[in-house]
């Protein structure tokens, strides 16, 4: 199987997108009273797409001590934003020995609104024709799983079965991790050895 190169699936993603939004485009304004077609109330002063904006269209209009404007505010009594913390809760389901593993949920980057558009894009479809599941090449190595083998996907309330791919991205990621702060203390000790090296020469010009 030829792998995919960038410059194709560059052009895979044009002749898609195409396809999903041509159609829209070359399509009249329709039943959507819009002042300015195609490009929304954005421009007028009613409405905007930003929010927070301290105009006093979309809320109340705040107005500092000392005379000035801010041009963005939350919509609050102190025009700062409020976040709430919530308590750390457990999973229902929590890996043991029978379940080991915890289960993820992930989107493909060339679908888009659960393929209700983009799902009817045959060339779109052939990139991940069938659900699969990722697996750590050192999860898989253990259970002796290779890519395209068929798995069970499954704990204790409900299962599946679904091809896998051993995520060499992760292995990569983790790669550049260990490569990164395998350089930072080298860094770090040699920077050390710098700084030991010149406090002993200033002991020993302190000395003279």
């Amino acid at each position: 199987k030829t792998p995919l190169t960038g410059k194709a699936e560059k052009l895979i993603r044009e002749r898609a997108l195409e396809q999903v939004f041509g159609k829209l485009k070359r399509t009249d304004q329709g039943a959507h009273a819009l002042r300015r077609v195609g490009q929304g109330d954005e421009t007028t002063s009613d409405r905007n797409p930003i929010r927070y904006l301290n105009t006093g269209i979309n809320q109340t209009l705040k107005i500092r001590e000392d005379g000035s404007q801010p041009k963005i505010l939350f919509a609050t009594d102190s025009g700062k934003a409020n976040f709430f913390a919530r308590p750390h809760v457990d999973a229902l389901e929590m890996p043991d020995g029978d379940y080991p593993f915890i289960l993820n949920t992930g989107r493909l980057q060339h679908q888009w609104h659960t393929m209700t558009k983009t799902g009817k894009i045959a060339t779109l479809n052939k990139l991940n024709p069938a659900p699969f599941v990722e697996i750590h090449p050192e999860d898989a190595a253990e259970l002796g799983i290779k890519t395209k083998d068929k798995v069970e996907d499954a704990t204790e309330a409900v299962g599946t079965e679904v091809e896998a791919k051993i995520d060499t991205l992760t292995t990569k990621a983790e790669d550049a991790i260990d490569s990164t702060q395998a350089k930072a203390a080298d860094a770090l000790e040699k920077g050390a050895e710098k700084m030991d090296a010149a406090a002993k020469k200033l002991e020993e010009a302190s000395k003279k």
